[in-house]
């Protein structure tokens, strides 16, 4: 039987994915350790983004492996139904915060926040308002809880974003360029409540472009290029000269 380490929060082996011929995983082995902040790191088209989205299962892989906590995946998966089904267990371990928000227009914020949590993991209504109190307090955007998201900055957008992930009480965060879509005077207010986060201990996976946060706040760095892992370490010597030379030429071009 296989020994499983319990503070491996995510473990992939193996992981492919191709959109018709263009293979964009070809075999991505990673692992993240529970209270690591881990940033993603590569160029457009390197995989990043995909590979991120396939740990919740918003793509699809069509082989290798992934565990998220409990929830453990060998893929190809038999067809959509198993699909649904795996995407359900994932849901209730990971929330994913976008680079474009996505956040319904329809719904106040304090509603944004709350419905999943109600509606999904079926909670009672009074204990979930109680609790998304406490985390729109923590992203600074409780005075706002009655705003329409079309009236929010963008920087106000994604905070209530962050909001209604961590509503979902996720064993791992995954962000997806969160800061990409802003404007640069609101990146800040963002990185700030990430930063935040990040001291409390919580598992992240951070699909990035700021290097400077990557390099002050993850415990790791990972460097994607051409769909698999080219390197991956602590920041101190991801960046540092012996770093691996195409993340210290990406790193350069993106301060």
């Amino acid at each position: 039987m296989e020994v499983i380490i319990s503070n491996e929060i995510v473990v992939i082996n193996g992981l492919r994915k191709k959109y018709g011929h263009l293979e964009v995983l070809t075999g991505v082995d990673f692992k993240a350790h529970e209270g690591q902040v881990v940033s993603i790191l590569g160029s457009s088209g390197s995989g990043k983004s995909t590979l991120l989205r396939c740990i919740n299962l918003l793509e699809v892989p069509y082989a290798g492996r992934l565990r998220v906590a409990d929830v453990d995946i060998s893929f190809p998966l038999s067809g959509p139904a198993e699909v649904r089904k795996m995407g359900a267990r994932l849901s209730s371990r990971t929330a994913m915060v976008f680079q474009a928000f996505n956040l319904w227009t329809h719904r106040t914020v304090l509603q944004n926040v709350i419905e999943a949590p109600i509606y999904v993991q079926g909670r009672e209504r009074a204990e979930v308002l109680e609790e998304a109190e406490s985390w729109l307090n923590k992203v600074g955007m409780w005075e706002k809880k009655d705003a329409w998201p079309t009236d929010l900055s963008g920087g106000q957008r994604q905070r209530a974003a962050i909001a209604r992930a961590l509503a979902m009480n996720p064993d791992v965060l995954l962000f997806d360029e969160p800061t990409s879509a802003l404007d640069p005077e609101l990146i800040g207010e963002v990185l700030r409540v990430m930063t935040k986060l990040a001291s409390e201990g919580r598992t992240m996976l951070i699909v990035t472009h700021e290097i400077r946060f990557a390099r002050e706040v993850s415990k790791r760095v990972v460097f994607l290029e051409s769909g698999t892992i080219v390197a991956d370490g602590t920041p101190d010597v991801m960046f540092s000269k012996s770093g691996h030379p195409r993340l210290l030429q990406f790193a350069e071009r993106a301060m």
